[in-house]
C-alpha cells in the first residue's frame, strides 16, 4: 500500500479505487457475517483516501454501499487519518456529522502524527483513535514511545474514545499495550493480510 496508494492518487484513480473498495468491503463483511456456516460478529474497517475527502458524491458513495449491501451501519467503521483532517478543516466537519447520521462509526488513522490541536479534536465527531504504529514499534524498548503511547491512551479515556492499537508484531508490544489501557489492536501478531476468499472458515 505505502507504494500503490501515492502512485494511484497521483494518477487521479484513487476516488474510483475508494468507491470500489466501500462497496466491496461492506458486501464482503455482510456475507461473512451472515454466513450459512456461522455468523461472524465482525466490523469492517475501511481507509478513506485524501483524495476522496474533498469528493461531493462520498456520502452518497458509502450510503450506497451500505444500502445496496445491506450490511447493519453500526458495523461499519470509516478511518481517516489525522493529516487528511487538517488538510480539509473547512469540509471534514461537516461531512463527518453527515457520515455519522448514517449509524456507522469514524476512526482517526495514525493519530499522533498529524499535530492536530486538542481544540480541533474535541470537535470532531469521532469515536475511535488509532494509536500510530511508529510508537507501537518502540513501546516494549524506548521509554519515550511509552510515554507518548500512554499520553494518548489517557486523552482517548478522557474523550470516551475507543483505542486501538496498529502494527502490534509481538506479544512483548501487546503486552505493554495492555499495561496501558489498550484493549484493541491489530497487526501481525494477529494475522497477515489476505484474500477474502481465504479467511478460516
Amino acid at each position: 500500500p505505502s507504494t500503490f496508494v501515492p502512485i494511484a492518487e497521483e494518477a487521479g484513480l484513487m476516488v474510483d479505487i475508494g468507491h470500489w473498495v466501500l462497496r466491496t468491503a461492506c458486501h464482503d463483511a455482510q456475507a461473512w457475517r451472515t454466513r450459512a456456516a456461522g455468523p461472524l460478529p465482525l466490523r469492517v474497517w475501511i481507509n478513506l483516501s485524501i483524495r476522496q475527502l474533498p469528493d461531493e458524491d462520498l456520502f452518497d458513495h458509502v450510503a450506497d454501499a451500505i444500502s445496496a449491501s445491506g450490511i447493519v451501519p453500526g458495523a461499519v467503521v470509516l478511518e481517516l487519518t489525522e493529516r487528511m483532517l487538517l488538510q480539509h478543516q473547512d469540509r471534514a466537519l461537516d461531512l463527518m456529522a453527515r457520515l455519522k447520521s448514517l449509524g456507522i462509526d469514524l476512526a482517526i488513522d495514525d493519530f499522533g502524527t498529524g499535530y492536530s490541536s486538542l481544540s480541533h479534536l474535541q470537535r470532531l465527531p469521532i469515536d475511535v483513535l488509532k494509536i500510530d504504529r511508529t510508537f507501537v514499534d518502540a513501546i516494549a524498548s524506548d521509554e519515550h514511545a511509552s510515554t507518548l503511547a500512554r499520553t494518548v491512551v489517557s486523552l482517548g479515556q478522557l474523550m470516551s474514545l475507543d483505542i486501538v492499537a496498529e502494527g502490534i508484531e509481538n506479544q512483548e508490544q501487546a503486552e505493554r499495550l495492555r499495561e496501558l489501557g489498550v484493549n484493541a489492536g491489530q497487526g501481525y501478531l494477529f494475522g497477515r493480510p489476505m484474500a477474502a476468499a481465504d479467511l478460516p472458515g
